[in-house]
């Protein structure tokens, strides 16, 4: 089986209160099942400054404000982008 990690680096508190936190998000995923969907296998956040490469004071400040890194295991989908798809004509 083929996998992608997706990893979405430092979301900062502000970005995890205007939308759906990111665990409802992956938690969603993980859940639903459909031909058209590429699937979640597993997700997990850990705090920025457990990253190894957090070592910036830039990179400090996101952590102590409550800064994550998220990572997603999901299906290799070889497809291109949602964005690609949408954006080319479809005959017929």
């Amino acid at each position: 089986m083929s996998v992608a990690v997706k990893i979405i680096s430092r979301l900062s508190f502000s970005q995890q209160t205007l939308t759906l936190s990111p665990e409802v998000e992956a938690e969603l995923s993980v859940l639903v099942s459909h031909p058209n969907l590429v699937k979640t296998h597993l997700y997990g956040l850990k705090p920025t400054s457990s990253n190894p490469m957090a070592a910036s004071p830039a990179a400090s400040f996101v952590a102590d404000q409550g800064g994550m890194d998220m990572w997603m295991v999901q299906e290799w989908c070889d497809g291109g982008t949602l964005r690609e798809y949408c954006t080319v004509p479809k005959l017929g």
